[in-house]
C-alpha cells in the first residue's frame, strides 16, 4: 500500500513538479497532499498552514533560491528534511547545500533515486527526533540511552569504558563485555595525527565539549566514520569525573557525499571528467606549464555524423558506442594527459607537458589508429571518424577559455573541409567561425524580421514558348550583405533545424502568391515549391502539407512539390509511402536534381511522381566538346518518356542548349535564356505583356 506523504515542493516549473510527483508515486509514496511554491512568502505561508514530511527544493529560481529557503526554515525553527532537486551545479555548491542543511542532492535528469532518498531522509529525520528526545531525557530515564540510535559510551577521567549502549556495540563491532574496563585506544585507526588527540584532550580536560569526526576501526578491521560529541561530566565540586561520548556512524553519508562530488565533476555515461573538472585540470596544467616553461595542448575531438548512428540504431546503441570510443581514447592518452567528455559526441584531451608545440600533433596520429578499425556493438560493425582541432599554450591562448575556444574553432575548420582529419589552430579560423555564428544568429531573427522573400523563375513550355509555371526560390535580404542566394544560408538552416519554420513560410507565401495571381486574372501557373530533407522526414508531413496548401491556396491544383533525388533515396521504402499519400491528395510531385544521386530504375518506377528535373550541371555541358553531359541528358529524357513523366531542364542559358533539348523531347525549360528569378511584381509584368 502506498505510503502517505506530505510534500512541500519549492519549484517554479509546474512540469518539473509533476515529474517529481510521478517519481514519488512510482517509488511507493502517495503524495496526495502537496503544495508547490516559488517565493519566500508562499513558503512561509505553507509552513504555517500545514505540517510537512519533506521539502523538495530546486536550487535557484527567478524569485527564490535554496539558501533563502533554508534560512526561512532555520529562522522559524522548522526542522523538516530538505532534498535538493536541480540541474548540474558545481562541486562547491553541491557540498555547500549539504553543509547548509540539505539532507540529499539529486539531479533533475536522474530522479530514479528520489523515492529511496526521501525514504532515507524521512528515516534519518525520525532517528534524529528520537536521538534528540533521548538526549533531553537521559538524566531521568537511563533506558532511553539504551534505545537511542546514537552510539553512547561513558568513560572515567582516564578514558576507561564504564558503559556502552547497544548502538555503540553495533557501530564498533565489540560487545559491551569486551568494551567495559578497557581504554578506547583500541578503536584507533591510525588516521589521526598526534595534534588531533592533543586538541581533543585539551578541550575535554578544560571542561569543554569536543565535537568532531573520528575515524575508528571496527572490530572486523574496516574503518568507520563517527560524528562524535564528547561532554565532560562534573561533580558537585566542579571536578571532571566522567566523559560522555555520543556519536553516529556517518560512513554512508560521507560515501554519498563523495559520490555526489564525483557526479558533479564526471560524465555519467563514460565516467570521464566533465567540463567542470576538465577546465580545472586544464587550469592546473597551464599553471604547471607556466612554472616549468612547458607547452600544453588542447585537442577538441568531435565524432563525425554521430547523429546518423543514433537515428539509425537508437540512443542506447549510441551510448554503448560512445563508451567504447571513450575507452579507446583513454588508451591513447599519456599519464600526463586528461581526457574529458563535454557531452554528446564531443571529447577534449588536455595534452600536458609538451616539449614543443609540434608535439601536440602526435595525439591525432595516435587517435587515427582507433578510428581506422570498425567498432562492433551488439554484433553490428560500424566505422566512426572524428574531426580534431588543436590549440597550443601559450601561442594560441593563455587561459582555459581561449584554448578551448580556439581548439573548437580548429575542429570546425576540419568539419568545413570535409571532416575526418585534424587541424592546428590559426587566428583566421576564429574570424570565419564568428562569421558563421553571426550568420546563424541573424538567421534565427530573419523570419520574425520578415527578411525572407520569394523570387520566381519562369518555366517555359519548349514547344509553345509560353510560360507553363514558376519555381519559387528563397532569398534572404541580409541587412549587411544584401540579397543572398540559398547556397549562402540554406545549409545553416538545415543544420540548425530552422529549415522547418522557414520551409512552412515558403509554402504559405508561395500558395498565397498563387492565389493572388488567380485573383488578378493571370493564367493558373504551375507553382513548383522545394521541400527540404528535414521537412520530408517529419511526422504528419502529408497532413501538414495538405492543410497548409488548402488553407493558403484554396486547393492543391497546380501545386508541385520538388524533392531532391538524394532525399527520397535515403529511405526509399518510406519515401514511396509518403509520395503515394501526397499523390492521392492530387499534389504534383517532381524529383529535383535528377542524375546527381543514385536512383535505380526499379525504385524510380515505384515513385508516384509526375516530373523529372534535369540538373543544370548536365545541361551546362550540352554543346561542349569531349563531354558526356549530352549523353546523360539524352538518357534521362528517354527514361522519363518511357515512364510517362514530364521533364524540366534547369539552367538553360543558350540557344544551342534549348535546341538540343527540344530535339530530344524535353517538355519544359527554365534558366537565364528565358529569365532569371525575379520578384513577384516583375513576373506579373512579364506575364501581362506576354
Amino acid at each position: 500500500m502506498p505510503t502517505p506523504l506530505r510534500a512541500l515542493l519549492i519549484e517554479d516549473s509546474e512540469d518539473d513538479a509533476l515529474l517529481v510527483l510521478r517519481e514519488l508515486r512510482r517509488g511507493g509514496f502517495d503524495p496526495l497532499h502537496y503544495r508547490r511554491v516559488d517565493t519566500a512568502d508562499a513558503m512561509t505561508a505553507a509552513l504555517v498552514d500545514e505540517p510537512w514530511d519533506v521539502i523538495l527544493s530546486d536550487y535557484t529560481m527567478p524569485k527564490f533560491n535554496l539558501m533563502a529557503a533554508i534560512a526561512i526554515l532555520k529562522g522559524n525553527g522548522f526542522d523538516i528534511p530538505l532534498i535538493v532537486i536541480t540541474g548540474t551545479i558545481g562541486e562547491e555548491r553541491a557540498v555547500e547545500t549539504l553543509k547548509a542543511g540539505a539532507q540529499d542532492y539529486l539531479l533533475k535528469g536522474n530522479l530514479v533515486r528520489l523515492p529511496s532518498s526521501v525514504n532515507n531522509v524521512l528515516n534519518e529525520a525520525r532517528a534524529m527526533r528520537e536521538a534528540q528526545a533521548a538526549h533531553h531525557l537521559v538524566q531521568k530515564l537511563s533506558q532511553v540511552v539504551e534505545q537511542t540510535a546514537d552510539g553512547v559510551f561513558i568513560t572515567d577521567i582516564h578514558g576507561i569504558v564504564e558503559y556502552a549502549n547497544p548502538a555503540f556495540e553495533q557501530m564498533c563491532g565489540y560487545s559491551v563485555e569486551e568494551l567495559l574496563g578497557h581504554d578506547t585506544r583500541f578503536l584507533k585507526s591510525g588516521h589521526h595525527d598526534d595534534k588531533f588527540y592533543q586538541s581533543f584532550w585539551q578541550t575535554v580536560l578544560a571542561g569543554k565539549t569536543f565535537q568532531g569526526t573520528f575515524i575508528n576501526r571496527h572490530k572486523g578491521g574496516v574503518l568507520f566514520y563517527e560524528e562524535k560529541v564528547v561532554t565532560p561530566l562534573v561533580n558537585q565540586d566542579g571536578e571532571i569525573v566522567h566523559f560522555v561520548s555520543t556519536g553516529r556512524d556517518i560512513t554512508e553519508r560521507l560515501s554519498y557525499e563523495n559520490r555526489l562530488r564525483h557526479q558533479a565533476t564526471h560524465d555519467h555515461l563514460t565516467g570521464l571528467p566533465n567540463r567542470i573538472l576538465l577546465e580545472d585540470r586544464l587550469q592546473q596544467a597551464i599553471a604547471f606549464a607556466e612554472r616549468n616553461q612547458h607547452a600544453i595542448g588542447v585537442a577538441f575531438v568531435d565524432l563525425d555524423n554521430f547523429k546518423r548512428i543514433n537515428d539509425a540504431y537508437g540512443h542506447a546503441f549510441g551510448d554503448l558506442l560512445l563508451r567504447k570510443i571513450a575507452q579507446n581514447l583513454q588508451n591513447c592518452c599519456r599519464d600526463s594527459d586528461t581526457l574529458g567528455r563535454l557531452g554528446g559526441d564531443e571529447f577534449v584531451i588536455v595534452l600536458g607537458q609538451l616539449d614543443t608545440a609540434e608535439d601536440a600533433c602526435n595525439i591525432p596520429l595516435r587517435l587515427q589508429t582507433i578510428f581506422n578499425m570498425p567498432y562492433v556493438v551488439e554484433e553490428v560493425e560500424i566505422f566512426v571518424t572524428a574531426s580534431i582541432g588543436i590549440s597550443v599554450y601559450p601561442e594560441d591562448g593563455k587561459d582555459t577559455d581561449s584554448l578551448l575556444k580556439n581548439a573548437d574553432a580548429a575542429m570546425y575548420h576540419v568539419k568545413a573541409q570535409g571532416k575526418n582529419g585534424f587541424q592546428l589552430y590559426s587566428p583566421e579560423m576564429n574570424a570565419r567561425h564568428r562569421e558563421r555564428l553571426n550568420m546563424e544568429a541573424a538567421l534565427r531573427r530573419a523570419l520574425d524580421l520578415e527578411q525572407f522573400v520569394l523570387y520566381y523563375q519562369p518555366q517555359i513550355d519548349i514547344a509553345s514558348g509560353e510560360v507553363f509555371g514558376v519555381e519559387a526560390l528563397l532569398r534572404w535580404r541580409h541587412p549587411r550583405h544584401g540579397l543572398l542566394q540559398p547556397i549562402d544560408f540554406v545549409p545553416i538552416l538545415e543544420e540548425t533545424g530552422l529549415i522547418i519554420p522557414v520551409g512552412e513560410w515558403v509554402l504559405q507565401t508561395a500558395c498565397r502568391q498563387k492565389q493572388l495571381w488567380r485573383g488578378m486574372g493571370l493564367q493558373d501557373l504551375n507553382m513548383a515549391i522545394n521541400i527540404s530533407g528535414r521537412q520530408f522526414t517529419r511526422k504528419n508531413l502529408v497532413h501538414q502539407l495538405h492543410h497548409l496548401i488548402t488553407t493558403h491556396c484554396g486547393d492543391v491544383s497546380g501545386i508541385e512539390l520538388e524533392i531532391t533525388e538524394s532525399v527520397v533515396m535515403a529511405n526509399a521504402a518510406s519515401a514511396i509511402a509518403i509520395l503515394k499519400e501526397l499523390n492521392d491528395l492530387g499534389i504534383r510531385l517532381a524529383i529535383d536534381d535528377f542524375g546527381t544521386g543514385y536512383s535505380s530504375l526499379s525504385y524510380l518506377r515505384q515513385f508516384p511522381i509526375h516530373t523529372l528535373k534535369v540538373d543544370q550541371s548536365f545541361v551546362r555541358d550540352i554543346a561542349r566538346n569531349g563531354n558526356q553531359g549530352e549523353s546523360i541528358v539524352v538518357a534521362i529524357l528517354s527514361m522519363a518518356q518511357a515512364l510517362g513523366l514530364s521533364t524540366v531542364a534547369e539552367g538553360v542559358e543558350t540557344r544551342e542548349q534549348l535546341g538540343f533539348l527540344a530535339n530530344r523531347g524535353c517538355d519544359y525549360a527554365q534558366g537565364f535564356y528565358y529569365s532569371e528569378s525575379v520578384n513577384p511584381e516583375t513576373l506579373e509584368k512579364l506575364l501581362l505583356t506576354a
